[in-house]
C-alpha cells in the first residue's frame, strides 16, 4: 500500500509518490522497479470498487546527457559586418544630432 485510505503514507511509499487533487499517483524520478501491478480501492457509503492496471517502464535508450552551462551575462562581442554597420551608425546618429543642434542655434539667432 503506498497511501492509506486517509492519505496517510503507507508501507510501499518511497517519498516519491504523491497524490494530486483529482486522486492520480503520482511518481517522481521514475525506475524499472516501479512497473508492476497497481491496484486503487474506492470504498464509499455506496460500496467498495476497484481496479487493478499492470504498468510497464522501459529503460530509456539513451544516457543522460550534462547540461551546457549558462553564463548569465555573457559577452557582447561585435566583428566584422556587425562593427562597421554598428560605428556607421552611431556616426550617422552623431551627425543628424549636431545638424539639429546647429540648425535651432541658428533659427534662434535669426529670430532673436
Amino acid at each position: 500500500m503506498i497511501f492509506s485510505p486517509e492519505g496517510l503514507p503507507g508501507p510501499g511509499h518511497t517519498g516519491r509518490e504523491t497524490l494530486d487533487a483529482e486522486g492520480s499517483l503520482i511518481i517522481r524520478n521514475v525506475m524499472t522497479l516501479d512497473a508492476g501491478s497497481y491496484m486503487v480501492v474506492l470504498e464509499t457509503s455506496r460500496g467498495r470498487r476497484s481496479a487493478t492496471e499492470q504498468i510497464p517502464i522501459k529503460e530509456a535508450d539513451v544516457e543522460p546527457t550534462e547540461p551546457a552551462p549558462i553564463s548569465r551575462n555573457p559577452p557582447l562581442s561585435l566583428s566584422g559586418g556587425s562593427a562597421i554597420a554598428l560605428i556607421a551608425a552611431a556616426s550617422v546618429a552623431g551627425l543628424v544630432l549636431v545638424g539639429n543642434v546647429l540648425f535651432t542655434f541658428i533659427q534662434k539667432l535669426r529670430s532673436g
